[in-house]
């Protein structure tokens, strides 16, 4: 990966979202998805691996902007990919 840098390899990092309802954890005694955002700031499990992955890849990335995509969201009854 190093290398591939110093060879003079851009990176950028990049973030995809999945909103589908397979994320639902009701399943598993959860009342909220992966993707809750919790009132009292406690990342919910998407957050906290986007942080952990992305504080490290984030130092690689060429212009250190992540644009990020969301699919499988329900917006005005239709699936959205």
């Amino acid at each position: 990966f190093l290398e591939y840098l110093s060879g003079g390899c851009e990176f950028s990092l990049c973030v995809a979202i999945d909103f589908s309802s397979c994320n639902d954890n009701s399943a598993a005694g959860e009342r909220q998805s992966l993707h809750h955002i919790h009132e009292n700031g406690r990342l919910n499990e998407y957050e906290k691996v986007i942080y952990a992955v992305g504080s490290v890849l984030i130092r690689y990335d060429s212009d250190n902007k992540v644009p990020v995509w969301g699919f499988g969201v329900e917006f005005n009854g239709e699936t959205r990919n």
